[in-house]
């Protein structure tokens, strides 16, 4: 297929994903995700996923790379860091996720992924075939960067790597035959447990698991319908989503500021004190969050989460 040897393919294309900004690149092969597919049955049968239906849909995609790519051999995993050590308010003000306070991520990571399929489609003369994905419900994200060696899923069921836990995930599929990492050596939460203790609503329901039911991430953000009363109480000043669950994490503790310019606070978003919040009009909400990932709520949700919230205040 290329006149380079896997070694030197992958030499090649995890330097490239370096030079193009990801913070890692781990590889493994294509192969079946069974035990994640029970798992994720399970989790489904029991409705831990709330509202989400569309993680119903095409579920038998996620067993195998191939249902995605025909002929997958290679899961290409790079990790994008996200984190800027802004004051974000705790008292007298709303507050919304870290990831919300820069350009929307899904364009960022997929301009590079891009950049990086055309570098490899070059590498190996045209002959190469790739799909790229960021934050799709048709793959495994956090359990592919295990195995391709980037880190673990904590109990908060995110993926922690021994340099914290604040990176969006990207993967590609391709049919090129690559140098594997070694899948992650397990999880190295130990014996604690500041996640599940530190979580407001107790979504936390058993390590590695979320029930997003009473996730004030998955409400504020994907809850379409009412907010549940009888968790408001616990949502305190948050608006959309919430970073509880990594902000305690120790393996944050030293987490490295992040190289990519378009993930930095917004300072107009940053400004914006608890009566503009309660006042926001449609306009700008528009010119603050066009390319913020805060649109996908829609200004009537998020206003519908500020009032939910202002009583906290």
């Amino acid at each position: 297929m290329n006149a380079f040897s896997p070694p030197a393919l992958t030499k090649q294309l995890k330097e490239k994903a370096i030079h193009l900004g990801f913070d890692a690149c781990g590889i493994a092969p294509a192969g079946a995700m069974d035990r994640e597919y029970i798992f994720m049955q399970q989790w489904l049968k029991e409705q831990r996923h709330g509202g989400m239906h569309y993680l119903e849909k095409n579920i038998e995609k996620r067993k195998h790379p191939d249902h995605l790519l025909e002929g997958a051999r290679s899961v290409i995993v790079t990790l994008s860091n996200y984190y800027y050590p802004v004051d974000v308010p705790l008292i007298n003000n709303y507050r919304i996720s870290r990831y919300a306070l820069g350009e929307d991520y899904h364009r960022v990571v997929k301009k590079k992924l891009s950049a990086l399929v055309t570098f490899l489609t070059r590498l190996t003369g045209g002959k190469s075939r790739c799909r790229l994905y960021v934050d799709s419900s048709s793959l495994f994200e956090k359990q592919w960067a295990q195995r391709a060696g980037i880190g673990w899923i904590g109990k908060n069921s995110l993926l922690i790597t021994p340099t914290g836990s604040f990176y969006f995930i990207g993967i590609l599929l391709t049919d090129c035959l690559l140098e594997y990492d070694d899948p992650y050596p397990g999880e190295q939460c130990g014996s604690c447990r500041r996640c599940i203790e530190n979580c407001p609503t107790g979504a936390i329901h058993q390590p590695g698991s979320l029930d997003a039911r009473l996730c004030i991430a998955y409400h504020t953000i994907e809850n379409q319908h009412d907010l549940p009363v009888s968790l408001q109480p616990a949502f305190g000043n948050h608006i959309y989503g919430c970073d509880l669950c990594q902000e305690v994490c120790p393996w944050n503790n030293q987490m490295a500021v992040s190289k990519e310019p378009a993930f930095a606070p917004h300072p107009e978003i940053l400004a914006i004190k608890k009566e503009e919040w309660e006042n926001l009009s449609r306009e700008t909400f528009n010119h603050l969050f066009s390319n913020s990932s805060v649109r996908r709520c829609g200004y009537s949700r998020l206003m519908r989460n500020i009032q939910f919230a202002k009583s906290n205040l």
